[in-house]
């Protein structure tokens, strides 16, 4: 009989145990339903207000400033930084990536580049338990330019620039997972 109780017990905690894992289980997968209806609500929204740009020929595309790198460790590896993106600079490269920073950071470069034009890049992550949150911004300035009229007379200075500002959010799904998001002002 004592045998037979004690394996009773432990039936009953392998089944709590059980329970407790299918409970986890509904829990993430009510949270990636979740995640998954933003993203298609930001989709729908981005399809009916949003304002896509076709560009016909080379040199005509809009804010081809966001294909610059970002960060010196990312730069270093060519660009192939996704899979790692473990500092603020994955509020640019993979906004999933900010899920694995435990601490508040801050993360500012610039870049001289040739004929005067300098790019600037400010980016900040807030981990708060299984999300995390961040924004950047991505200034490039071009210079300055002279202006013309239409007769050829010189006119005033002109000061030429591009910016995007960006916020993320990631998502802690389990251990090793994470899903995230990033929205762009582009001007």
């Amino acid at each position: 009989m004592c045998a037979v109780g004690s394996l009773t017990c432990l039936w009953h905690a392998h089944c709590n145990y059980s329970l407790q894992i299918y409970e986890e289980t509904l829990y993430h997968m009510r949270t990636v339903k979740l995640i998954i209806a933003v993203w298609a609500l930001a989709a729908l929204v981005a399809l009916i207000f949003g304002d896509a740009t076709i560009a016909a020929e080379y040199g005509a595309t809009t804010a081809g400033f966001l294909k610059v790198g970002v960060g010196a460790r990312a730069s270093g590896l060519g660009g192939a930084f996704t899979s790692i993106a473990d500092d603020p600079s994955a509020v640019y490269w993979n906004p999933a990536g900010i899920g694995k920073l435990e601490n508040r950071q801050l993360q500012f470069s610039h870049y001289d580049w040739y004929q005067d034009l300098k790019i600037e890049n400010l980016y900040i992550v807030f981990p708060a338990g299984q999300v995390s949150f961040g924004a950047g911004v991505t200034y490039l300035d071009y210079g300055e330019f002279q202006s013309y009229d239409e007769f050829g007379y010189p006119g005033e200075e002109l000061s030429i620039y591009s910016m995007a500002v960006s916020i993320s959010m990631s998502v802690r799904v389990g251990e090793i997972i994470s899903i995230g998001a990033t929205g762009k002002y582009i001007e």
